[in-house]
């Protein structure tokens, strides 16, 4: 039986360059991911800022205030 090898060889050598490729762009993206992102996003903010919501202890809360929490929650993530 006949291996044609040359497009065996062609065909691994772009499968490399794939991965290759692929482990790079990967390396990248983490790299740049982290140089964007904010050290400690929960950090105490700095000069005006403030922080809005603060712990509050666990009490019971009528339908209408855990709806309210509930749509804060959806609308601004906290």
């Amino acid at each position: 039986m006949y291996i044609p090898f040359r497009r065996l060889s062609e065909g691994i050598k772009y499968i490399l360059i794939f991965v290759a490729f692929t482990v790079l762009f990967y390396n990248i993206i983490t790299i740049v991911s982290n140089v964007i992102k904010p050290d400690n996003p929960y950090k105490e903010p700095d000069g005006r800022a403030l922080k809005v919501l603060k712990y509050s202890e666990v009490q019971q809360l009528s339908y209408e205030d855990f709806k309210k929490r509930l749509l804060n929650f959806y609308y601004y993530g906290e």
